[in-house]
């Protein structure tokens, strides 16, 4: 349906997912570039998998405090200043529903040799219809995590992490997401 190579369901929503993804990035110490609107379970990812972010902020809105988009162009400084970061791990979209251009920041992170995932928990309805974007998979990205009980039909804290192999492949990340 969405164009993978594999699925795994998560039993304990987008946090298993995120968790798994983090997991397989990378190995302690090594560094991988995050937007800084990430949501929590991310941050426990990378406790869990020793990751050290390379933080890229988003922009803000004067008005509301609300994070915006996240410029492509500060991942790509992001990605100058951790040559040897092992993947970019985007929110998209965001917790108030701003999307960034996946597209773009998924160009930059393979020209870089790196994979980019993605916490599409709010985004689960992503790709079904032309009035939606994408899903992030269409947009160029390497895996994301859905939240199917926040935007589909679905019980209690169901998710799903979908992946090709690709990139996710180069870095042995697949074997280690189906672990």
């Amino acid at each position: 349906l969405w164009g993978a190579d594999f699925c795994r369901f998560c039993g304990n929503g987008s946090t298993e997912g995120n968790q798994a993804l983090a997991l397989a990035l990378g190995r302690p110490g090594d560094r991988a570039v995050i937007s800084r609107s990430m949501h929590k379970s991310v941050l426990a990812g990378l406790v869990l998998s020793g990751l050290e972010p390379v933080w890229v902020r988003p922009d803000v809105d004067p008005g509301t405090g609300l994070p915006l988009a996240l410029p492509s162009e500060r991942v790509a400084a992001a990605l100058a200043e951790a040559p040897d970061a092992c993947g970019v791990f985007l929110v998209e979209p965001s917790f108030v529903g701003v999307l960034s251009d996946v597209g773009a920041i998924a160009e930059l992170a393979h020209g870089a040799g790196v994979p980019l995932v993605v916490d599409q928990a709010w985004g689960a309805h992503f790709g079904f219809h032309p009035a939606v974007p994408p899903h992030a998979l269409a947009s160029g990205a390497d895996a994301f995590v859905a939240s199917s009980h926040k935007t589909l039909a679905a019980f209690t804290q169901s998710a799903f992490l979908v992946a090709r192999g690709g990139f996710l492949g180069a870095f042995d990340a697949e074997e280690r997401v189906r672990q």
